[in-house]
């Protein structure tokens, strides 16, 4: 039920990325970089609702909801990310209901990550980390919406590209 913004080249065959569309990285050079990554902190630095009550009175069946998150990253003396999930149910165009959270996460690292690490960690890890407390903020939210709470489903694994 996640999306990511881009599709990227998860983990590239040797060091051979000719046939790779963007910078792609070696499982286990992944495994290195992250396994040197300690997180610092993960704080909310916005949270931004809103509910169409007219086209939620008129619905006839649940709208279809849809999830996607973005991120940005940066290096500096700490590996600074920027996570946006947002959930909305959506009724043909219009949307009934939307949240978006947007999540910033610190680490540390002992080794500078670069933007091979950046394209796998934004599609594979970062999404594992910040999806608990995305989805606790969902149903949390909807709630004080007056609409019925909503539960993601639990996020086991991410399918490459």
């Amino acid at each position: 039920m996640s999306a990511t913004a881009e599709t990227v080249p998860v983990f590239s065959e040797g060091s051979d990325r000719a046939e790779n569309a963007g910078p792609a990285i070696s499982p286990e050079r992944y495994a290195d970089i992250l396994g040197g990554l300690e997180l610092q902190t993960l704080e909310v630095d916005e949270v931004i609702a809103s509910v169409d009550r007219f086209l939620i009175a008129s619905l006839q069946a649940p709208p279809r909801v849809t999830v996607k998150t973005e991120s940005e990253c940066s290096v500096d003396d700490v590996l600074d990310v920027r996570a946006t999930c947002t959930v909305a149910g959506v009724v043909g165009r219009r949307k009934c209901f939307r949240i978006a959270v947007t999540y910033r996460v610190r680490f540390s690292y002992s080794e500078t990550p670069d933007e091979p690490f950046f394209d796998v960690f934004k599609a594979l890890s970062l999404p594992m980390i910040v999806w608990p407390f995305f989805r606790e903020a969902v149903h949390s939210l909807t709630l004080q919406m007056g609409l019925p709470p909503l539960t993601l489903p639990l996020q086991k694994a991410f399918a490459e590209g």
